[in-house]
């Protein structure tokens, strides 16, 4: 038995997931009625207020609710001691869920979730915690029906593992989005760099990227980053004097 907590873009992608490889998913129950009732609806659930949770007398309870408000749910909420309570954040600790007497443990993707966004889960790691080694199989079985990579890592490790997802995905989407913005502020047709930008992802899957850093950071070109400098507004002006300093620094202390 597996049911969801919460109806925002974890709960609705985990739910499709599990719904996707022939789970089924058993409650869905959420502070908001009305959404809860949509994902309820969509996966086939029943849906129950929060505060009916103790409904719930087994199995795996996934709290798909956002980091800061793991302790209050448990808090207020009647979760049986006999049921599996995991969150699935990665940068939580499994700590976070010790106001839950029961079984306790963590059932992380590693990939960003967004409603409505298609994904091949049978690729996405899916990182397991537990406070037993009952927990622990019961999480990586669930795992496994979705994702054909499951693995066993701490609280300190998924935190690290977290930060550096943060760098690969949320900060690499953020300067593709200031490339954008200055492509189309000089009408530069964006495909241009698609070619470099396939490039440069293909070399940090294959080696370590600091072996492939280029550029004017890199070689200390002063007068052609004040030329990229003159084209910017004052926002990306900040980021670029910031990443290329931290270019020449790495490069300096690792020389």
């Amino acid at each position: 038995m597996v049911s969801i907590i919460g109806s925002g873009n974890a709960a609705w992608v985990l739910g499709t997931a599990l719904k996707k490889a022939g789970m089924t998913v058993d409650y869905v129950a959420a502070r908001n009625e009305d959404e809860g009732r949509e994902l309820a609806n969509a996966l086939g659930s029943q849906y129950i207020p929060l505060s009916n949770v103790d409904t719930i007398s087994s199995g795996i309870v996934l709290l798909g609710v956002r980091d800061d408000a793991i302790e209050k749910v448990l808090e207020d909420c009647p979760f049986n001691k006999s049921v599996l309570i995991a969150h699935v954040s990665g940068p939580a600790s499994i700590q976070t869920l010790n106001a839950h007497s029961g079984p306790k443990g963590v059932f992380y993707p590693l990939q960003s979730m967004k409603k409505g966004l298609e994904t091949d889960f049978t690729k996405v790691p899916m990182l397991i915690e537990g406070t037993s080694d009952d927990a622990v199989e019961s999480l990586k079985n669930l795992a496994s029906k979705i994702s054909h990579d499951v693995r066993e890592l701490d609280s300190q490790q998924r935190l690290a593992l977290h930060a550096a997802a943060v760098w690969a995905n949320n900060f690499v989407n953020h300067i593709n989005t200031e490339t954008q913005r200055i492509t189309e502020k000089y009408n530069l047709p964006y495909d241009l760099l698609v070619p470099l930008i396939k490039k440069t992802a293909d070399l940090a899957l294959e080696s370590k990227s600091k072996s492939h850093q280029t550029g004017p950071a890199m070689r200390n070109d002063a007068s052609t980053m004040d030329k990229h400098l003159s084209l910017m507004d004052e926002e990306q002006a900040t980021l670029y004097k910031v990443l290329s300093k931290s270019i020449q620094n790495r490069n300096e202390t690792e020389l």
